[in-house]
């Protein structure tokens, strides 16, 4: 190969690996905002993402919650879980940051 073919490929990896990792992102983000209110894995578990007062969550929600769930991943695990375990409604640190309840969906 000729070396400019190298030098191409090698400036495009960079951009090429940030938009992979906003993938997920825009995943959740995408579909929690949508019409089902829940990504494939939730709808197959019957369970969807609803505002405290009921209501479908908006993309921005749905951003925020999911940037959240990512952050907070990343640095609380442990304490992720012992929110959801300790608090009334067994929300998660995200959900209560964000305002969003998660629900099974035949219960509205």
């Amino acid at each position: 190969m000729r070396p400019c073919c190298w030098l191409t490929f090698g400036l495009l990896f960079g951009p090429a690996v940030a938009l992979l990792g906003l993938l997920p992102l825009a995943y959740h983000t995408l579909l929690i905002g949508g019409d089902k209110s829940a990504t494939i894995g939730m709808r197959l578990m019957d369970v969807e993402v609803r505002t405290w007062t009921g209501a479908r969550p908006g993309y921005v929600q749905a951003g925020v919650q999911t940037a959240l769930f990512y952050l907070s991943i990343a640095v609380l695990t442990p304490l992720i879980l012992l929110v959801a375990l300790f608090n009334e409604r067994c929300r998660c640190l995200h959900d209560l940051l964000c305002g969003a309840v998660v629900i099974r969906a035949g219960r509205i």
